[in-house]
């Protein structure tokens, strides 16, 4: 060995009694030495409170002896590597996850120190990210749904931490979105029918009721609805049952029944119907069955029965009946047979 002293310092250099020809050692210092071994065959020991490395034209080490890096074993026994900004805080930090030390943790924080991007990983859940603002709270977090680990989930969060926006991949592997008012109630939501593949889109009042809502029917049709605040829909617009490709609209009472029909009929064109509030039709607005180019009005009873019809027959001449109560004619207005420009008038019996 070789032992050089001096005034407070001593370098020391030595070899060791081994079996295996390994185990030299450096020391340095006048009392508790700084050292480096080699403590097995081909593995290098450093001992010493503060470790830096540097090269001609790149320091880790600033002015203020602050170090850039770091790299060190924590207390509860997993390695942290940090690095430094030049005013000497720490800006980045990699460790393992205080809740399982075999998971990694990356925070990266400001120049105060402050965490500002939070990302770790868990056995059962996957990746977790978080960005924070400058209050120190998440503003956005990404990581799995709860309802399914290997789908992916994203909420947008407030001042205060609450979710105000979010997004993921629900268990069904159809795509969901929603927004909530600062209240924290639901405001928009975005997703599907039970058939994962049939959109469904629903707007909310400030209590989170549905106002107003959207989707596409197993018949692959549109239908679209608004509702009061009874809860009761008052408007709807789908299409007609019997011919998909038409268009129908109901507007409805308090009670959520229709009060008002227009629809599209296949071949005959548009038709409108009012409703009494016995849901019986009181007025219907249609087209001639034998011209549909020509207009009908009908009036009805308390029953739905046809009393009273306007209408322009197929030669283009006005004509307009009543019907009594036993379903028969009992007058008609219209023009003479074969003068089409004069007036004929009836007045028709029990009979009709």
């Amino acid at each position: 060995q070789i032992h050089v002293t001096g005034d407070n310092n001593a370098v020391k250099i030595e070899g060791t009694n081994s079996p295996n020809n390994h185990g030299g050692k450096i020391s340095f210092g006048d009392s508790t030495y700084v050292t480096i071994e080699e403590y097995e065959d081909n593995k290098l020991k450093t001992n010493a409170q503060h470790i830096v490395l540097q090269s001609d034209s790149n320091s880790y080490v600033n002015n203020s002896d602050a170090a850039f890096a770091s790299v060190n074993k924590i207390a509860t026994g997993e390695g942290e590597v940090n690095t430094y900004g030049p005013n000497g805080t720490k800006n980045v930090s990699l460790t393992g996850n205080l809740a399982d030390a075999n998971n990694g943790i990356v925070l990266v924080y400001d120049s105060l120190g402050n965490e500002g991007a939070f990302m770790t990983t868990s056995v059962d859940r996957g990746g977790y990210f978080e960005i924070r603002g400058p209050n120190g709270k998440d503003n956005v977090v990404m990581g799995s749904a709860l309802s399914n680990f290997n789908n992916g989930y994203i909420a947008v969060r407030d001042t205060n931490q609450w979710s105000r926006a979010t997004m993921e991949v629900e268990s069904g592997g159809n795509g969901y979105l929603s927004t909530r008012g600062g209240n924290g109630n639901f405001n928009f939501q975005l997703g599907t029918m039970a058939n994962a593949n049939e959109p469904r889109f629903t707007m909310h009042d400030s209590a989170g009721v549905v106002k107003v809502e959207s989707f596409v029917h197993s018949s692959q049709t549109g239908i679209l609805g608004t509702y009061g605040p009874n809860g009761h829909r008052n408007v709807r617009m789908t299409s007609t049952t019997v011919t998909p490709d038409n268009g129908i609209l109901d507007i409805s009472n308090e009670n959520g029944l229709p009060d008002l029909t227009l629809r599209s009929q296949q071949g005959t064109g548009g038709i409108m119907f009012t409703y009494g509030s016995n849901g019986y039709p009181n007025v219907g607005i249609s087209s001639l069955s034998t011209n549909t180019s020509n207009g009908y009005v009908a009036l009805y009873d308390s029953l739905g029965n046809e009393r009273q019809a306007s209408l322009i027959l197929t030669g283009g001449e006005g004509y307009v009946s009543t019907q009594g109560s036993n379903g028969n004619r009992n007058t008609a207005m219209t023009t003479l047979l074969g003068y089409p420009n004069n007036g004929f008038v009836a007045a028709d019996d029990a009979i009709g």
